[in-house]
């Protein structure tokens, strides 16, 4: 068996290897990894999932355990956008300090068929932190049908 440094095929494959680990490692490292240590609202849920023009649904998010920031009197504001950019009356619903909140949304009678997002502005996933223009939407999907 040759030694290591004088076959060339297995020298490449050493150098191909150790780049793809530095590679992996750079990648690894980048700012746009999540911070850890930040605090968001629990997952939105809806229902029904399914829902008709004219009929109202139900919006919420439970409790978390982290710590917010939220003082009393937080409020979320919330909309259903139709898939053809169509928006339902904005509700203004009281957030309690963990974040849980229910509102009701009426869907209006004029909306198209299809998926809906029902989209919750004032959380923390508002609040980017950073001038990337990268931020997450706090949302939930939704189907229209008449």
């Amino acid at each position: 068996m040759k030694a290591l440094d004088t076959d060339p095929v297995s020298r490449w494959r050493v150098l191909g290897l150790a780049a793809s680990i530095a590679m992996l490692t750079a990648g690894s490292l980048t700012a746009c990894a999540p911070a850890s240590d930040r605090c968001l609202p629990a997952p939105l849920a809806a229902s029904p999932a399914e829902v008709r023009p004219g009929e109202s649904l139900t919006v919420e998010s439970q409790a978390v355990e982290c710590d917010l920031g939220y003082e009393d009197g937080a409020t979320y504001s919330v909309v259903v956008i139709s898939s053809s950019g169509e928006k339902s009356e904005e509700v203004d619903v009281p957030v309690e300090r963990d974040g849980s909140f229910s509102t009701d949304v009426v869907v209006p009678e004029s909306f198209p068929d299809g998926h809906a997002s029902v989209v919750v502005s004032g959380s923390a996933y508002d609040d980017c932190g950073d001038d990337s223009g990268s931020c997450a939407a706090y949302t939930i999907e939704v189907m229209i049908e008449s």
